[in-house]
C-alpha cells in the first residue's frame, strides 16, 4: 500500500469511469478493484499471512493475501504482484 497510489473508479459492470487517489471519497454507484488470493497447499490447506504488528489496522491479525489493482491494471495482474513468488 502506498499513500497516493492511483486506482481507477469503476461502475457495477467494471466499466471505467475515472481516477482517484488512494484516500479520496469514493461515491455511490462506484467502486474500486480489490483482490483476494487464496493459497492452498497441496494437502488442501489454506495457507495464511500474518499482518505486521505496526499496521494500523488489525495489527498481528492472519489474512489470506490481497489488495487493491492499481489504476491500469487488470484483475489477474494485480493478484500475481500481490503474491510473492507467483
Amino acid at each position: 500500500m502506498q499513500k497516493g497510489e492511483l486506482w481507477d473508479i469503476v461502475d457495477s459492470e467494471r466499466n471505467f469511469l475515472r481516477r482517484s487517489r488512494r484516500g479520496n471519497p469514493i461515491y455511490s454507484g462506484e467502486f474500486h478493484v480489490n483482490v483476494s488470493v487464496w493459497t492452498i497447499s497441496p494437502d488442501r490447506r489454506a495457507l495464511l499471512t500474518l499482518r505486521a504488528p505496526d499496521k494500523p489496522i488489525y495489527p498481528n491479525f492472519w489474512e489470506n493475501t490481497g489488495g487493491a489493482a492499481l489504476a491500469g491494471a487488470s484483475s489477474s495482474w494485480a493478484a500475481t504482484s500481490t503474491t510473492p513468488g507467483a
